[in-house]
């Protein structure tokens, strides 16, 4: 209504008949103790399900109170005094209420109010109501839907910690039993270690899924070797067969070339579907893995297909129109047998979508299940040459070759250099002691950042080769304990590698580390020797810039 009409007993009746052809509810209220209705169209009456105006004022008292839910008057009413405000100017109100209908179902309506003040009538409000049941049922059963899956995460991943922490434990338990058994205790610290990177990589999916709901996964592409990356999930991969007495082979048919890659998110995506067909294939049968370069798509990038087939119980069509949506499984584990919280292909599509690739399946029930990835990956451009025509190694080909030997036990250094090590946590710095002392190297730990940067100040330059520093920690994190070293009118300190050793795993907190002035980021549980060999190769590339 215009601000400027004014509702009187002559113009009523005009009002009423101009109502009456409204698409939507109309009626006028006084705005008094009693809130009476002077009127209301019939489609308000449709909408209260009541076929006369006899039954509405049976109904509601023909009041504006007597509409609205008594559980939601006096919220709108105070929503409606909060928006009108007559000597501001302020004389229009939006609110949404449920009303109750002669039928007795609940139903929502939306209510735009216009304030006004008639000479004949006193204070008014003319409203416009339309039913928005529709929309309220769409948000619970998003909210249904939501709980549903939040459930079925709780028990799946209840479930699935509970699985690998129960063989953790029992072990534990038997090891410390049999502690004068030397080969039981190796047998039972196999197993403990193999539940533990259950464990591990359970979190790891937990955080991609967190990163993918809010748009934060990015890639960090490497130089590598997408052959000798093949090799190594061959080896992974092949023990864990061997234990089902299952075949795996590998056909890998691709150039030997440098390509720029993410490395881990490649791998993670492969191992997914090898997991998948590990955990759904029975004794004795067979799984392939197959890796192709189809073509050059440019001089800088050439297309890849990789293709995972099993012989295991394989899927229905229905089910594989639901196959990556989170915390779907065609059957329980129960009758499967296969535990795991359904997020695994979730994180390999959104993994193929970021990597800029297609992924499709191929299966029947009974029959084996056969997912072909396509990928574009980048030719590296990497292979430089110094004066002397020698290859110049980048820093992940170093640790690559320092490793390449595959021994996983804790590598014993030639010079005994001098770590500072900054751990808050009182395990995890005696864990780290231990493994550096036995590699060989000279340790000495601070429980902070700031006792960390005194340590540095107080000793004279070049005294440690090395800072292997937490995050987290109490007094000064590690990020401005890096910073303030940094900032030491000290020359070596710009050169003194500083490694980050944190629990926070994620592409941006190692993008801070970085940003800090930290040389890499590695995250907890770590290897030894990846990180020993990580350590070598920095303090080999500091002592040449000290020249």
């Amino acid at each position: 209504m215009s601000s400027n009409f004014h509702l009187t007993k002559e113009n009523l009746p005009l009002i009423e008949q101009m109502a009456e052809q409204m698409p939507g509810g109309f009626f006028i209220y006084k705005e008094n103790e009693n809130r009476e209705l002077l009127y209301i169209n019939q489609n308000v009456l449709d909408i209260f399900g009541c076929e006369t105006l006899e039954e509405f004022k049976e109904l509601t008292g023909y009041t504006f109170p007597g509409m609205v839910h008594p559980e939601d008057f006096e919220m709108i009413q105070l929503s409606i005094d909060g928006q009108i405000s007559p000597e501001d100017g302020e004389d229009l109100d939006y609110v949404e209420y449920r009303i109750i209908r002669k039928d007795g179902i609940v139903r929502w309506v939306d209510d735009y109010g216009h304030f006004s003040h008639t000479e004949d009538f006193g204070d008014i409000f003319y409203v416009f109501i339309g039913d928005i049941t529709d929309k309220y049922v769409s948000i619970q059963e998003r909210e249904r839907r939501a709980n549903e899956s939040k459930n079925a995460f709780l028990f799946n991943i209840s479930h699935d910690i509970r699985t690998p922490l129960n063989a953790v434990l029992g072990y534990t338990r038997l090891a410390q039993l049999h502690y004068d058994e030397p080969e039981k205790v190796s047998d039972y610290l196999e197993k403990v270690e193999t539940s533990g990177n259950e464990l591990l990589n359970l979190i790891d999916d937990l955080i991609d899924m967190s990163q993918m709901d809010f748009g934060h996964m990015q890639l960090n592409a490497t130089d590598c070797n997408l052959k000798a990356e093949l090799q190594k999930l061959h080896a992974v991969y092949e023990n864990k067969a061997k234990e089902k007495n299952i075949k795996l082979r590998f056909s890998v048919d691709v150039p030997n070339i440098t390509l720029h890659l993410d490395t881990a998110r490649f791998k993670k995506l492969i191992g997914n579907l090898i997991d998948n067909a590990l955990q759904f294939t029975p004794e004795h049968g067979e799984i392939k893995v197959l890796a192709k370069c189809n073509n050059k798509l440019s001089r800088s990038s050439a297309e890849y297909e990789f293709t995972v087939i099993d012989s295991g119980i394989g899927m229905s069509e229905e089910f594989i129109s639901h196959i990556y949506e989170p915390f779907e499984k065609e059957r329980s584990s129960t009758e499967t047998g296969v535990s795991g919280i359904g997020i695994g292909l979730t994180i390999t599509k959104h993994l193929v979508s970021v990597m800029g690739g297609s992924i499709s399946v191929d299966s029947h029930p009974d029959k084996g299940t056969k997912f072909t990835v396509i990928l574009p990956i980048q030719v590296s451009n990497e292979e430089e040459f110094n004066d002397e025509g020698n290859l110049i190694l980048t820093q992940n080909q170093k640790v690559a070759q320092l490793l390449q030997d595959d021994d996983r036990s804790i590598p014993k250094i030639s010079v005994p250099h001098r770590v500072l090590l900054a751990e808050d946590i009182q395990m995890n710095r005696a864990l780290a002691e231990t493994i550096l002392e036995e590699a060989g190297y000279v340790v000495e730990s601070v429980f902070n950042g700031a006792d960390a940067l005194e340590k540095v100040e107080s000793n004279p330059p070049r005294y440690y080769d090395i800072i292997l520093m937490d995050v987290q920690m109490p007094v000064m994190d590690g990020h401005d304990a890096t910073h303030a070293i940094r900032e030491l009118d000290r020359p070596d300190t710009k050169v003194l590698p500083i490694i980050a050793l944190s629990a926070n795993t994620r592409e941006e907190d190692q993008r801070r580390s970085l940003s800090a002035g930290m040389n890499a980021h590695i995250g907890k549980p770590f290897d030894p020797a990846e990180l020993i060999a990580l350590m070598e190769s920095f303090i080999e590339e500091a002592e040449k810039k000290y020249e």
